[in-house]
């Protein structure tokens, strides 16, 4: 997990670091935060264990795999608009 960055982005590591701390943290609470939905949502806790939680997990992961390479695979990427 790198936390020193050359260069000129150094938000975009913070993202990384975020994203990957809060998708673990979801991991290691995943039987609490299903039953927390269930009883949130009168969901069954199958669906919630199951389904939702992991989802969020890749969810997190995919969007802090994202900030990782966006210093190097997407260096010369531009906005559009």
């Amino acid at each position: 997990m790198p936390l020193i960055v050359t260069g000129n982005k150094p938000l975009i590591v913070c993202v990384y670091v975020a994203l990957d701390s809060i998708a673990r943290h979801v991991q290691k609470h995943q039987r609490l935060l299903s039953v927390m939905e269930s009883l949130d949502n009168g969901k069954p806790i199958r669906e919630s264990r199951d389904a939702d939680i992991q989802i969020v997990v890749r969810h997190l992961y995919h969007h802090a795999g994202w900030a990782q390479l966006a210093d190097t695979e997407m260096a010369d990427w531009k906005p559009l608009g």
